[in-house]
Formats: structure tokens, C-alpha cells, sequence
């Protein structure tokens, strides 16, 4: 059991070094100039052990998504009943993102301008919102009792969903107490909007 426990560790290890050197190089030679190559020398480890912890270059870069977005999905698909999915994303989202966003590190900030630089990384970066959107129209339409398909169910998700990747996406460091300001901004207008179309 000791010996599993260690090897995991191992593994975490080598993932964390991919990603932090991976950012660094990133940072210096820009995204489109570095290869895996680069990386994996960087890394002290082979392109195959780079290529088995992610798929591609962008994985990497999104590498701190895969928690953020099981948190997402374990609080939505989770709550409790009585609870609508708006108030349990919104309960999430103030629990979550300022704790995120609010006091950055320097590598998140890196890793910010990275995205910012490249077209590529900011189209990848919308397509990877659509989790989110994807998970919350589901969890619409179940409040709802309609289907993910009708008018009312996208309305309602993108419309959120939308509002907190704007929130998500700015480059800006904002303290904990104005991001906590925005989401409440984002779910009075969406909670307002419901209750009038419902």
C-alpha cells in the first residue's frame, strides 16, 4: 500500500513539473514557439512521459481546469433537494472563484497572460466553458421539468454561464470582496430574469 502511495506521489510530482516548466517556457519563447520537445527537456523527462500525462500542448495549459470543473459538477449534480442548480452554482461560485481569483500566484498570473496572447488558447478556452454550460443546462432542465433542448432551459444556461466566463476570463486581479460583488450581480439578474419568464 505504501509502495501505491508513493508511486502516485511520484507521479504527481512529474505532472506538476511538466506544468510548471511547461509555463515557464511558455512565458519565455511563447506558446506557438515551444514544442513538447522543449518541454520535455526542460523537464528532465522524455516527449512519450510528457505525451502520457497530456494529450496535447493546450491540455497542459489547461491542466487546473479538470479539478475546477469536478468541484463544478459534484455541487450541481449533488444538491440537496429544494435546491435549484442556480442556487447551487451560485453557492459554488462564491465559495470558489474569488477564493481562486482573489489572490492569484504568479504563475497563475503567467499562465493568464499566456492565454491573452494566443488566439488559439483563448478559442480552446471558450470551447472548454461549454462544460460548464453543458452541465448546468442539464440541471436546468431537470428544475424545470423541461428539456435541455427547449428555448427557455439555453436561455437560462448560456445567459449564466456566459456571465461567469466573462468573470473568469478577465486578466484583471480583483479583490476577493469585488468578485463576490460581480457573482451576486450575475445571479440577481438571472434569478430576476427567471422568476419574470416563468
Amino acid at each position: 500500500m505504501a509502495e501505491v502511495g508513493l508511486r502516485e506521489r511520484k507521479k504527481q510530482r512529474t505532472h506538476d513539473t511538466i506544468v510548471q516548466v511547461a509555463i515557464e517556457q511558455f512565458s519565455e519563447r511563447g506558446y506557438q514557439a515551444t514544442t513538447v520537445a522543449d518541454i520535455a527537456a526542460a523537464a528532465e523527462v522524455a516527449p512519450s512521459t510528457v505525451f502520457a500525462y497530456f494529450a496535447t500542448k493546450e491540455d497542459i495549459v489547461f491542466a487546473g481546469w479538470e479539478p475546477f470543473q469536478t468541484s463544478f459538477r459534484e455541487r450541481i449534480e449533488d444538491r440537496p433537494a429544494g435546491e435549484s442548480a442556480i442556487e447551487a452554482l451560485r453557492d459554488w461560485a462564491l465559495r470558489t472563484i474569488p477564493a481562486l481569483l482573489g489572490a492569484p500566484t504568479d504563475e497563475m498570473l503567467t499562465l493568464r497572460r499566456i492565454i491573452d496572447s494566443d488566439e488559439r488558447l483563448l478559442a480552446v478556452e471558450r470551447s472548454r466553458m461549454g462544460y460548464f454550460e453543458d452541465v448546468l443546462t442539464r440541471e436546468v432542465a431537470r428544475d424545470l421539468n423541461t428539456s435541455p433542448d427547449a428555448a427557455l432551459t439555453r436561455i437560462v444556461a448560456s445567459a449564466v454561464a456566459g456571465a461567469l466566463g466573462a468573470i473568469l476570463s478577465d486578466s484583471r486581479q480583483a479583490e476577493p470582496a469585488e468578485l463576490e460583488r460581480q457573482i451576486s450581480l450575475v445571479f440577481a439578474f438571472v434569478e430576476s430574469g427567471l422568476a419574470a419568464i416563468t
